[in-house]
């Protein structure tokens, strides 16, 4: 499984497209609000925070990503994670993330697989996101919508 995460961040990087995030900016950064439900059947608040910069492709369709999210669960989780977002036409984006998760009795490596629509209103952006998670044998969705800001 992590050599398809793995491929999929690879191939991502060496694409290329249209506009990036809210008035064309280089920069971004966003918070996100939503909800994490695992394959047990487990939910908790979720917040974090998105940070984006446009890589120098020439269709301008590649942007780095870094992620933290905190998860409130009665045992809470904290995730940092490293990608790319591919915008293949208009305000879709599609992202893969390699990272790591930490919970009080563990860590482990994690894999993220997303997808979002970006509205832009200006400089503000509002993102409803789906991301799916992979973490050893386990999984989990998290959902919710980011609203951020280009500068």
């Amino acid at each position: 499984m992590r050599n398809i995460f793995t491929l999929v961040t690879v191939a991502l990087l060496l694409d290329g497209g249209t506009i990036f995030a809210a008035g064309n900016s280089n920069h971004h950064g966003a918070v996100f609000v939503g909800n994490t439900t695992t394959d047990k059947s487990k939910s908790a608040f979720t917040i974090g925070l998105d940070y984006e910069y446009l890589l120098p492709t020439e269709k301008k369709q590649l942007s780095g990503l870094v992620i933290l999210d905190y998860a409130t669960f009665d045992d809470p989780v904290f995730i940092a994670a490293a990608g790319v977002v591919w915008r293949p036409k208009g305000g879709v984006k599609f992202l893969s993330a390699i990272g790591h998760e930490w919970v009080s009795s563990h860590s482990a490596s994690m894999y993220r697989l997303g997808v979002g629509y970006d509205i832009h209103l200006s400089k503000v952006s509002i993102t409803p996101v789906f991301n799916y998670d992979r973490i050893g044998s386990h999984y989990a969705n998290v959902y919710g919508v980011d609203i951020g800001f280009g500068f």
